[in-house]
């Protein structure tokens, strides 16, 4: 089997951090909808408040961790941070 060079499996895991990132923040409002709608359907309320909002809370907590775990990826070449200036 052939290894892969450490500078190809970097940019992977950056398009990884990346696509990740997006799908999170992509996924946020409908999620949100979907959520309010199952729980105004199973407990029969028109406004199920709480719920939703911890689910807003947890949702952006993980956009917060993925885009912080996106944007400190360090240079394949030199090892740098990459999307920040020294």
């Amino acid at each position: 089997m052939r290894e892969v060079p450490s500078y190809q499996r970097r940019w992977r895991e950056y398009r990884k951090r990346n696509r990740l990132f997006w799908v999170i923040a992509l996924t946020y409002l409908p999620s949100l909808a979907i959520t309010s709608i199952l729980l105004s359907r199973t407990l029969g309320s028109q406004e199920p408040v709480y719920p939703v909002y911890m689910v807003a809370i947890l949702w952006l907590i993980a956009f917060t961790v993925a885009g912080f775990h996106r944007n400190n990826l360090r240079c394949p070449r030199c090892g740098r941070p990459f999307f920040r200036k020294r």
